[in-house]
């Protein structure tokens, strides 16, 4: 099945400086996986409102907070979701319709890789990057991968993904 949407009735409080941006949300979807029969639940909606529609993200720690916060700043201009605030555990960011990619079509998969080189073109290898940062983000990249492993083939795929990460800093 993939990624779905779950109607949700009730948000956890949000902080101000997200509820300033999205002031009057209408509807509200919890994004969900269903990985062969057995579902995951994420902390990431999707909300309706007179303003727009918009993806709001709780981070699972204050380490993923911070780095996810600092990364989508970094692609401001690129072919990414737009950052439209952060706060308190929290990420606003411009919803951007498309396909899970795990049942994209040759021409979404193609955009996807050209929006990626783009990113990776903006980031150059060799450009200096701090060690400790460079560590904490194979940290959550591991534990990512820790998440996924129940799914052969995404597992399989982010091993290869995860190792090519480990040699480029």
């Amino acid at each position: 099945m993939g990624i779905y949407l779950e109607k949700q009735n009730n948000l956890p409080e949000l902080p101000d400086a997200i509820k300033l941006k999205a002031p009057s949300i209408t509807e509200a979807y919890r994004y969900c996986d269903d990985f062969e029969g057995e579902p995951k639940i994420y902390s990431t909606y999707k909300l309706i409102t007179p303003e727009g529609v918009f993806v709001l993200k709780r981070s699972e720690d204050e380490e993923d907070f911070a780095a996810e916060s600092k990364h989508l700043a970094l692609l401001r201009g690129l072919p990414a979701p737009k950052l439209l605030g952060a706060a308190d555990g929290y990420i606003l960011m411009e919803y951007v319709e498309g396909d899970d990619l795990k049942a994209a079509s040759d021409e979404g998969i193609l955009a996807a890789a050209e929006s990626l080189a783009k990113v990776m073109n903006a980031f150059p290898m060799g450009r200096g990057y701090e060690p400790k940062r460079y560590e904490q983000y194979l940290r959550r990249l591991e534990k990512r991968a820790e998440r996924i492993k129940s799914e052969p083939e995404l597992s399989a795929a982010f091993a290869v993904f995860l190792e090519r990460e480990s040699e480029i800093p």
